[in-house]
């Protein structure tokens, strides 16, 4: 397997290595001769897609049951992409229901990738804690009027973004690219054409000439 940037050596602070092969490391260390656990690249993956060897590799019939750990950095895999990998485990998982899995599950991945999951159940566990442990920021969802419209600064973070590359603070009013913002807009230019289709048109009154005899 070629670690590619998995490890990063800096001079000054010594060596990084990725959370990924740490958690594969742990893992042999705490499975020893319980079951094996085997570390490939996404090119090794897209092979295997491509040739279908996992349709033959996880089958019923098997002892071993498999369970494919995805893994990936800042930037979404694209060759093969995410969605396709979970394309190709749906199908797996229709044919051989019991021997093989895949985690994160696709459920799980959509969450991690729209972060709208992980911040409502954040939300919610701030909602039932003690009083000092209740601050959660304020979240706009992205539809209707937008929550955030009269914050002075607020911080903004696509989806399907790794760590502090996508996130970007902006001064009040330059959040016209955001979709609830557009939709409240669109919404209150609806109303005024509402108010304006409203309106009974008014004949004009002619002028009154008073004559003096």
């Amino acid at each position: 397997m070629t670690l590619n940037n998995t490890v990063i050596s800096e001079s000054n602070a010594g060596h990084y290595i990725h959370q990924g092969l740490v958690t594969f490391l742990a893992t042999e260390v705490q499975a020893e001769k319980a079951f094996p656990v085997e570390r490939y690249t996404w090119d090794w993956l897209e092979q295997q897609l491509l040739g279908q060897l996992l349709y033959s590799s996880c089958t019923d019939e098997n002892n071993e049951r498999s369970v494919l750990f995805l893994h990936w950095t800042t930037n979404e895999p694209i060759n093969p992409s995410l969605d396709e990998i979970y394309s190709e485990v749906r199908l797996l998982k229709h044919i051989h229901p019991t021997s093989f899995r895949v985690y994160p599950n696709e459920h799980e991945a959509r969450q991690e990738r729209d972060k709208l999951g992980d911040i409502r159940a954040l939300d919610d566990i701030a909602k039932s804690s003690p009083g000092r442990f209740s601050y959660r920021p304020k979240t706009c969802y992205g539809h209707s009027r937008c929550l955030l419209e009269n914050e002075e600064q607020t911080v903004h973070n696509r989806t399907k973004s790794g760590c502090a590359t996508h996130v970007d603070v902006r001064e009040r009013g330059e959040q016209r690219q955001l979709t609830c913002y557009r939709e409240a807009q669109a919404l209150g230019a609806a109303s005024q054409r509402v108010k304006c289709w409203g309106k009974k048109p008014q004949r004009k009154r002619k002028p009154q000439v008073s004559r003096k005899c």
